[in-house]
């Protein structure tokens, strides 16, 4: 089985690695490797303190992982605040620590971190990032749109305060605003309905590719990484909507955005994907393909209907299907 590395202290992650492990502490990922067929986990993982451990493909996301346990976690990082009261970097492991004190039922202790999270934040983006997810964790909606409303007022053209409106608007029920809201953060909307402009480039096996050849069929232009851990867990989802549909019009073409060729090829070969990738050896900075379509974070899927025009640029999850299905009855093609 093809295996491959993500060794963390690449120079590209030093400064962000450092930064973490001052946070953490040496649980955190020396080496990860994400070929694992058929494990009960996602990653294995090589800590600082050479220890080895399974964990998500998001480390962050499940630090239990790395301590042992949820009450270990907490342990740490109360351990950590404890050394580093007001210190912003350590805001970071508030929405896990909070989430950790609901988990084992002790509300006194997460009120108290909101609490003193609210009594340090400035109003900068990150502060609203992180009291974001502390208060998403804790489902307090109401909350969070007090809060949002004032941020908005602060930041009246920020993408993030935007879009975290539109979610939280989502939450309680406001589908309407939530949508104004979507539009406001996100100006690609605007795209939707509208010819996709054509490029030409190579894929990965040096042969030319375009959009035009795929005219007359619904195609989803996915950029991606194997180093995304979101993009990798969409996958399973893209190749069973590929399988069930690439016979009645659909197909894929993927844009890496890796830049180590073996682990794209490596990955490609493991999971069985069929569909043709283009490939520059680039991140999305210098990514010719990004560049051309604006693509500023991964996954974006783009549906693209036969005549070509965007669908969405959001075609991903529990609404793929669905959008391929109802794309697929459209028979016309504008030549």
């Amino acid at each position: 089985m093809p295996v491959s590395y993500g060794y963390q202290f690449h120079p590209e992650y030093r400064e962000e690695k450092a930064q973490q492990r001052e946070v953490y502490g040496d649980a955190i990922p020396l080496v990860r490797c994400r070929h694992h067929e058929n494990q009960p986990f996602d990653c294995l993982n090589l800590s600082f303190s050479f220890k080895v451990y399974p964990s998500s493909h998001v480390w962050e996301f499940t630090p239990e992982d790395m301590y042992g346990s949820p009450e270990a976690a907490i342990a740490a990082f109360e351990e950590a605040l404890e050394r580093h009261p007001d210190d912003p970097r350590f805001f970071e492991i508030y929405p896990q620590l909070i989430k950790h004190y609901t988990e084992v039922r002790n509300e006194q202790s997460a009120n108290a971190l909101i609490a003193r999270l609210k009594s340090h934040m400035t109003t900068d983006l990150d502060s609203y990032r992180v009291l974001f997810d502390v208060l998403v964790g804790t489902e307090r909606y109401e909350d969070l749109l007090e809060i949002f409303k004032k941020a908005e007022q602060q930041h009246p053209d920020a993408e993030p305060i935007l879009w975290r409106l539109a979610y939280i608007h989502r939450k309680l029920g406001n589908v309407e605003l939530a949508d104004v809201y979507d539009r406001k953060a996100d100006p690609k909307y605007e795209l939707w309905g509208k010819p996709v402009t054509d490029f030409s480039a190579t894929d990965l096996d040096g042969n030319p590719i375009s959009l035009q050849d795929y005219r007359g069929k619904v195609v989803l232009l996915d950029f991606w990484g194997v180093w995304c851990g979101f993009c990798i867990d969409e996958m399973p989802n893209l190749k069973k909507v590929y399988a069930t549909y690439k016979d009645q019009g659909f197909d894929i073409i993927g844009v890496s955005l890796d830049d180590e060729e073996t682990e794209l090829r490596d990955y490609l070969k493991e999971k069985d994907i069929q569909w043709r990738q283009i490939f520059s050896g680039e991140r999305w900075a210098d990514d010719p393909l990004a560049q051309q379509y604006e693509i500023t974070g991964v996954p974006a899927p783009w549906l693209i209907a036969r005549d070509g025009t965007l669908i969405s640029h959001k075609a991903r999850g529990e609404d793929l299907e669905p959008l391929v299905i109802e794309a697929l009855k459209d028979k016309s093609t504008n030549q």
